[in-house]
């Protein structure tokens, strides 16, 4: 799932495995998001473009908009 927390936003896909890809846009801490998850059997996570180490997303700047591309 899509979780919020003090100091990011954790992405951990889970969804039905006929499902090979979700798109969805989230608010989050006056930014938006425009997310791609697509299943692919290996985890990776872009934010604009740039790798992400691990699952969260660091806080966002206010008033922001993002592109997030997950595959897992």
């Amino acid at each position: 799932g899509i979780r919020p927390d003090v100091d990011g936003l954790t992405i951990d896909p889970a969804f039905p495995a006929a499902w090979d890809k979700v798109e969805l846009e989230r608010k989050w801490r006056n930014a938006v998001y425009d997310i791609k998850i697509r299943r692919t059997g290996k985890y990776s996570l872009k934010l604009d473009g740039k790798e992400i180490k691990g699952k969260k997303l660091p806080l966002p700047e206010k008033n922001s908009c993002h592109v997030i591309e997950v595959e897992f």
